[in-house]
């Protein structure tokens, strides 16, 4: 499947291009999750729970050959029932996973989740994508589409495991689903990285019932000593911003070159051939009117940017269209990327303003052609993904804290975040600030209000004695 209309997909409408299935309240407003925790003291030792193994237990292998093993499997291509199976245990209360039946029904699938588990000890993950012609756009990764079953399947086992109190397997299996999460995610494609932002969100919600189970160790440390960022997307968004010059090589330092007036020529029939092919104009006639339409704007821009008037009159018309192309492309290219380097709090206004922009830019015929409006992926959007994952780690941490807390000031939960002392309480990726926090008697609320009704988590926390159930 083609990056881009993958990452459109997931820029569009969020994660479901995944085909995980949503949380209801995620379509609309997410309402207040009732959490109930038990007071739990760091493990001893300290860092006996990790979600990355120790150097002597990974292996000198690439990850992804045993991804592609399980992709190969006949069940993933012709058997729906699996993933019907698959997707029901997801959701089953734990205490019906306890019976005999639903353990043997696992253990037909157990040589996936042992390989799965086995790809996270290995200490690379190359997926050798082949970039035809160094064109990163139409380069096609079936592994962004293929890992996505994974996780499904750790998801489930997960659950088994906290059902029969096998704790350490649990977190082998969350370690094995954050660990796709950054193979996958560690690409220099945000399609890539979103898919594993998306793996590292499933992990989340049954760490989070994890961290429920009366008796069920505390993964503070672990959950803090996760690899940071998880899913880097600074190389996703360093090759997203080279992407038209990987589309259009000849581009790059274009106005430095002096061409004949049929080489100029050539780069607008390549271009605007091109153009046709992907996403515009069906005719040379519109093409011939989107140049005709946006001449003089050119020349004007190019005499405004410093070129003398006679300079501009004296050069070819596809010169003239080919660099004004280039430099509003590098302009709208840069205005849009910049501040995705920047931390989420400072970033987002101006993000919005800028994705605004584009927007006008496409709807004013600023650009001849609107490539840029078509190229440049939803920076924002990826932004916001790559947020929402960060806060919803750091909200488990914050969960995790209170355990803490718990259970050195017998078993109460705190007046204020800042009252909790044995720990670094982390503070809301979205916001730079400390997560909302107040009691109302001997119940809590954490918030996280997110740009988005979506994107809000909102906590009202019980902390009970330890092994008391529900």
């Amino acid at each position: 499947m083609h990056r881009t209309f993958l990452f459109l997909l997931a820029a569009g409408i969020g994660f479901s291009f995944l085909t995980l299935p949503c949380r209801a309240e995620e379509q609309e407003e997410n309402p207040i999750r009732k959490i109930v925790l038990h007071p739990a003291a760091e493990p001893r030792p300290a860092l006996r729970y990790q979600f990355v193994f120790p150097v002597g237990e990974r292996r000198t292998a690439n990850a992804a050959l045993l991804y592609d093993r399980i992709s190969a499997a006949a069940t993933f291509k012709t058997e729906d029932k699996v993933w019907d199976e698959f997707e029901e245990w997801s959701k089953t209360p734990l205490d019906e996973l306890r019976s005999e039946k639903t353990h043997a029904a696992f253990e037909k699938y157990s040589w996936i989740a042992d390989l799965l588990r086995e790809a996270a000890r290995c200490n690379s993950c190359d997926w050798q994508f082949i970039i035809p012609g160094k064109n990163v756009f139409e380069t096609i990764i079936p592994e962004a589409q293929q890992s996505r079953y994974f996780v499904r399947i750790l998801a489930p086992f997960a659950r088994l495991k906290m059902a029969e109190g096998k704790y350490d397997d649990a977190v082998d299996f969350f370690r094995s689903g954050y660990l796709l999460a950054r193979n996958v995610g560690n690409e220099p494609f945000l399609i890539c990285c979103l898919v594993g932002s998306a793996i590292a969100m499933k992990i989340n919600e049954q760490v989070e019932q994890f961290i429920q189970l009366p008796d069920a160790p505390n993964l503070y440390w672990a959950l803090s000593t996760m690899p940071t960022p998880l899913i880097d997307y600074r190389v996703a968004w360093e090759s997203e911003m080279d992407l038209l010059y990987c589309f259009f090589p000849e581009w790059r330092n274009l106005d430095k070159k002096e061409l004949s007036p049929e080489q100029w020529r050539h780069l607008l029939n390549q271009m605007t051939t091109k153009y046709t092919q992907y996403f515009g104009d069906k005719s040379d006639l519109e093409t011939t009117a989107r140049i005709i339409e946006g001449y003089p704007r050119a020349k004007r821009y190019l005499i405004d940017r410093g070129r003398s008037a006679a300079d501009v009159e004296a050069m070819p018309v596809p010169q003239v269209i080919m660099l004004y192309t280039v430099q509003i492309c590098e302009e709208l290219r840069d205005e849009a990327f910049k501040w995705a380097y920047l931390p989420y709090a400072e970033a987002r206004k101006k993000m919005e303003e800028s994705d605004q922009r584009l927007r006008e830019a496409e709807r004013s015929r600023r650009e001849i052609f609107p490539l840029t409006s078509q190229f440049l992926p939803a920076a924002l959007a990826a932004k916001t993904a790559d947020v929402r994952t960060k806060r919803d780690i750091a909200a488990l941490r914050v969960l995790e804290a209170l355990r803490l807390y718990g259970a050195g000031h017998g078993g109460k939960l705190p007046d204020r975040l800042a009252d909790v002392t044995e720990v670094p309480v982390p503070d809301d990726p979205f916001t730079g600030q400390p997560f909302i926090y107040h009691r109302e008697g001997p119940t809590a609320f954490l918030d996280s209000f997110g740009p988005r009704p979506n994107l809000t988590l909102r906590y009202q926390i019980e902390m009970r004695p330890k092994g008391e159930k529900p």
